[in-house]
């Protein structure tokens, strides 16, 4: 099987970047979409790429099962609290298995799992949000 490690990063990536609801959250600026998040990014930003994906084959089926966590964070003031919370919720909408295009795989499940928000140590607002997929690798064109 075909691992959809890059494959599912850069359509997650492709995702939050192509929604309209998550660019007005962070209207005039565009969404600050991270894999590694460069140091002193301005807040708020979205960090993707916490993964772990697992066989999921049988023997009619080459399949992967997916959990990935995507981490927002704001400051700390308000109404920025809130802010993260409406990212969650928009990630949480944008991320599902009918949205997600990932290529040359088919996404047979996306599921949310949980979302828990967080103070860190220096203030700032952190969100976890975390899902699971089910995918198995497309069928090639004859």
């Amino acid at each position: 099987m075909a691992d959809p490690a890059v494959a599912f990063h850069t359509a997650q990536e492709a995702t939050l970047r192509g929604s309209a609801a998550l660019a007005a959250l962070f209207a005039p600026a565009l969404a600050r979409v991270y894999s590694v998040v460069p140091q002193n990014a301005p807040l708020p930003f979205i960090r993707i790429g916490d993964d772990q994906i697992l066989e999921d084959s049988d023997e009619c089926v080459s399949g992967s099962e997916i959990f990935a966590l995507v981490h927002v964070w704001t400051r700390p003031d308000p109404p920025d609290v809130q802010l993260g919370r409406q990212m969650a919720g928009v990630i949480r909408a944008a991320l599902t298995a009918d949205a997600l295009q990932v290529a040359g795989f088919d996404v047979v499940l996306g599921e949310f799992q949980d979302a828990r928000h967080l103070t860190d140590p220096d203030g700032s607002s952190h969100a976890v949000i975390a899902f699971r997929y089910l995918v198995t690798q497309a069928p090639e064109a004859p």
